[in-house]
Formats: structure tokens, C-alpha cells, sequence
């Protein structure tokens, strides 16, 4: 039965109707990510002071548009967390006055670094970049600005990273509908883990974005998310790294609160899901070559 409500969720997700097509089996050692030329100079700084600077064990990176009272919610649930170890990122995608304001009193609090640019990109892809560039944790916790994570979710992402090594850690999520009607979903109801495999993540995307962390190491090898996905973008990561051969964890804990509402991203782009669907076939297997973060000089943090 939670096998079945698992692929029902999923499918919401994203499932793809036709057969998969017959793979190539998993390359460990695939076309290596450049990151821009900045990130290696700082890596070697951070190495010569390691002695002085204690790095935290996440980076939450959260890309921000236009929230504000969800915003809040979202930096509050990482305050609140039982594990310490953290810094939060918060890349700011052309946001207006309103949005900076509430970043500027987030940001009050030490462990917050914010990262601005003044025009948005359209999706959250250059953000979530940025932060993975700039991450200074051995893995990056990806949360979206309009949801929630768990007190335990870092805390059992942790315990689980050095139980098993693995290189992704996915948790589930509990649904938050409000008045979104795009979905079948209903409020309460929950995601649920399923046996992976490469075929599997080729069908559907079985996670929520929101409870997924990854070994920063991984991303820096094998590329972050591709800016020229619109849509389906966290599904052809998660293919990409798997066919690369990254080891992945998917625990039936509960991780975060998964909002829905009409205000997502996926109803207003999702108007040719074929053409996403052929996009994320056609991805995985080819090299990623531009982070499309646009600033490639020594980044300092920025104001709000």
C-alpha cells in the first residue's frame, strides 16, 4: 500500500508514460563540472586556514524570488534545527524591496550569508547555483523559499551521511495545499520513499526537492542544475548523478512540509511537459559545462 501512494506521488511529480529506453550502465567517471575558476582559489585558501576556520558539516541554500511571510517560515525552520552544524545561504533572484527586507532581518543572524542579483533569471536554477558555489559545507541542503524543513531533517540527514557514506540523502514530505488547482494532493497527506534505481529516476522523480541534501564534492564533479531546464531540472540532476555513479539514501523519515499552491512555478511553465520530458532523455548523459551563475570574478558576500 505505501509502495502504491509512493508512485501515486511521484507520478504527480512528474511521471513519464512511455517505456524507458535502454541506458548504458552508470559511468562513475563521466565529463567533470568546471566550476568557475574563483571556487578552486577559495577551496585552497579555505585548506591553508582550516586550522583556524571550523567549516560547518550543511550549507542550506535557499533561492529566493518574491516570498516574504513564507521566507520567514522557511530561515525559521533552519534556526529551529536540532542539528548546529549549519550556514544558510540565501541567494536573492532579482527580489523585490519587500523580499529584501525581510532577507536583511534574516540575515541579522551571523550563520546567514546572502548573495544578490538584481534581475531574476526566471527559475530557480542560477540561484541554487550560486549557493552551491559559494557553499562552504561538506553537503548542501537544498530548501525552496516556500517550504519548511523538519527540526530533525539536517540532525537525520547527518546520522545518515556517516552511517551509510552515501552521496545524496532524500527524506519525505508532508503536502500543504492551499487552493492550488493543479493537483490531486491533499493537505496531510505524505510522500513516501520507493527502491531506486536508474530506471526508476528516468520515469519519474520520486523526491521533493526540499528534503534532498548532496555531498557539495559531487555537485563540484558532476555539474549542479542546468539553466537552460525550465522545468524538470531536479529530476535531471538526480538522473545525472545517479548515471554517474553517486550513491544515494532514501529514507521514508520525514524531512519537511511541502507547500502547493497556486503560486508554484510548474503549472505556469509545465504548458509542454513532452518537451520536458525529452529534454530531461536527453540531458543526463551529456556533460555540464555552464553553472550560468554570470559572475565568474571572487565573490564577497552582498548586501541585501
Amino acid at each position: 500500500m505505501l509502495k502504491r501512494q509512493a508512485l501515486e506521488r511521484a507520478s504527480e511529480n512528474g511521471e513519464i508514460s512511455e517505456p524507458p529506453e535502454a541506458h548504458d550502465p552508470p559511468n562513475s567517471a563521466g565529463p567533470v563540472a568546471r566550476p568557475p575558476p574563483y571556487v578552486k582559489r577559495r577551496e585552497r585558501a579555505s585548506s591553508a586556514g582550516s586550522a583556524r576556520v571550523s567549516a560547518p558539516f550543511f550549507s542550506v541554500v535557499i533561492p529566493i524570488y518574491d516570498r516574504t511571510f513564507e521566507l520567514e517560515q522557511a530561515a525559521r525552520s533552519i534556526f529551529e534545527q536540532t542539528e548546529t552544524s549549519w550556514e544558510l545561504i540565501l541567494v536573492q533572484d532579482g527580489s523585490p524591496a519587500e523580499t529584501r527586507s525581510v532577507v536583511r532581518e534574516i540575515a541579522k543572524d551571523r550563520r546567514v550569508r546572502v548573495f544578490t542579483y538584481d534581475e531574476p533569471s526566471g527559475n530557480a536554477c542560477r540561484a541554487r547555483n550560486r549557493g552551491i558555489l559559494e557553499a562552504r559545507g561538506d553537503f548542501v541542503a537544498l530548501l525552496d523559499s516556500d517550504d519548511v524543513a523538519l527540526p530533525n531533517r539536517l540532525e537525520s540527514t547527518r546520522r545518515i551521511a556517516e552511517k551509510t557514506g552515501s552521496d545524496i540523502i532524500a527524506g519525505c514530505a508532508i503536502y500543504n495545499v492551499q487552493g492550488a488547482s493543479h493537483t490531486s494532493v491533499r493537505a496531510g497527506e505524505r510522500s513516501y520513499a520507493i527502491p531506486l534505481s536508474l530506471g526508476c529516476l528516468y520515469r519519474l522523480n520520486p523526491f521533493v526537492t526540499s528534503c534532498i541534501s548532496i555531498r557539495r564534492s559531487s555537485l563540484l564533479i558532476h555539474g549542479g542544475f542546468r539553466p537552460a531546464m525550465r522545468y524538470r531540472e531536479d529530476q535531471e540532476l538526480w538522473l545525472r548523478l545517479y548515471y554517474r555513479g553517486c550513491s544515494f539514501h532514501f529514507t521514508d523519515e520525514l524531512f519537511g512540509v511541502y507547500r502547493i499552491h497556486e503560486g508554484n512555478l510548474e503549472p505556469q511553465v509545465n504548458n509542454n511537459p513532452d518537451y520536458w520530458v525529452k529534454a530531461v532523455r536527453s540531458e543526463y548523459r551529456l556533460p555540464f559545462k555552464d553553472w550560468g551563475i554570470g559572475n565568474t570574478r571572487p565573490v564577497v558576500q552582498v548586501q541585501a
